[in-house]
């Protein structure tokens, strides 16, 4: 399976999220559990904060991103807010990994609205 890179704004900026194949084996190693149970889990909301946090901060380096850097941004953007915030973020980074699919961000254009001519 090729990796799938999702793009989200994360703390300042757009940035990439990749969970390789060895981010995959870290995040196992770090949670103490396998890919297929974090991803149920989460899906479920019946995960831990260490869950979350360590799919963003592996995606980021997954990405290409410094070690010290993704901790640095975990530490700025993800530990002083809401877990809530981060949820989603991570469900997204899960699902590019599971699926081979990055969600798509849907971004609702700015319409006007028209009457129907009559």
């Amino acid at each position: 399976m090729h990796d799938v890179t999702h793009t989200a704004f994360f703390g300042d900026q757009q940035r990439d999220f990749v969970l390789t194949a060895a981010m995959v084996l870290e995040l196992e190693r770090k949670i103490g559990s396998g890919i297929g149970s974090i991803y149920r889990r989460v899906l479920a909301l019946d995960f831990s904060s260490t869950e979350v946090v360590e799919v963003i901060r592996l995606g980021l380096i997954g990405s290409g991103t410094n070690p010290e850097e993704a901790s640095n941004l975990i530490d700025a953007y993800v530990a002083p807010f809401p877990l809530s915030r981060s949820y989603a973020l991570a469900v997204d980074i899960l699902e590019a990994r599971m699926t081979g699919k990055s969600p798509v961000q849907q971004i609702a254009p700015e319409t006007e609205i028209v009457p129907d001519a009559e």
